[in-house]
């Protein structure tokens, strides 16, 4: 038969052996987390690139005055700009590193450059001919 004292020894003894287990693994499980959203953003802003690229492709057809909005809701942080007839969207990994897509629009777009994170709506309207984009929120 053991004592109180024995088997409050064995059991401070397990303990310290699964934290020990779960401190050698943890920066592991973090990197496979932080690398599994990264993955997810990357295919998140590859949809939005490619709805907003619908959108302004198709404003170029509707009539004055119309408006479609397109929705970003990134896991990180993104910065989007416009140079020309291209749309870049950056994203930021959490080791300080940067993964850029990019999307040909059908005609030049004037878009300042922004770093967002979080809930962010596009808005695509055509006036006087011209397809404006600018964000609503």
């Amino acid at each position: 038969m053991r004592s109180g004292g024995q088997l409050s020894l064995e059991f401070l003894l397990l303990l310290a052996a699964v934290f020990a287990v779960v401190a050698v693994l943890l920066p592991t499980v973090q990197r496979v987390h932080s690398d599994a959203l990264l993955a997810l953003d990357r295919e998140n802003a590859a949809v939005f690139a490619g709805r907003l690229q619908h959108a302004v492709d198709e404003a170029r057809f509707l009539a004055d005055g119309s408006i479609a909005s397109v929705e970003a809701q990134p896991f990180g942080k993104w910065t989007v700009r416009a140079e020309g007839e291209n749309f870049f969207v950056a994203l930021e990994n959490g080791a300080g590193g940067e993964k850029t897509l990019g999307v040909l629009l059908p005609n030049s777009v004037d878009f300042p450059k922004i770093v967002f994170s979080g809930r962010k709506v596009f808005v695509v309207e055509k006036k006087a001919g011209l397809v404006y984009l600018y964000t609503a929120s």
